[in-house]
């Protein structure tokens, strides 16, 4: 069953523009990846550091890989240096 995950992050005070465009970069490449259906990447129109990622994966074990993948290739430590503290991340069932 497929898995909606919302990651929320907050850029570092004056690396908003800088983490847009960290994810206008890679986003394409999530995209493509085995398992992933949709992504979509949104910046709070009233706080431009906050933004929230919302995806759609086949499973939460594809997500998984998917996340190993963006590990090994240190994208999660470059994204780390430009926010201001720890994302959150929760998992969703279609229930509709």
């Amino acid at each position: 069953m497929a898995v909606k995950i919302v990651i929320d992050l907050q850029a570092a005070p004056g690396k908003g523009d800088a983490l847009a465009q960290m994810f206008r970069d890679v986003v394409p490449d999530t995209r493509t990846f085995a398992g992933c259906v949709e992504c979509g990447v949104f910046r709070n129109q009233d706080d431009r550091e906050q933004f929230s990622i919302i995806e759609t994966f086949s499973t939460r074990e594809a997500y998984q890989t998917y996340l190993d993948w963006r590990t090994e290739t240190g994208l999660l430590a470059e994204l780390g240096a430009l926010l201001g503290g720890a994302p959150t991340t929760r998992f969703f069932d279609d229930t509709g």
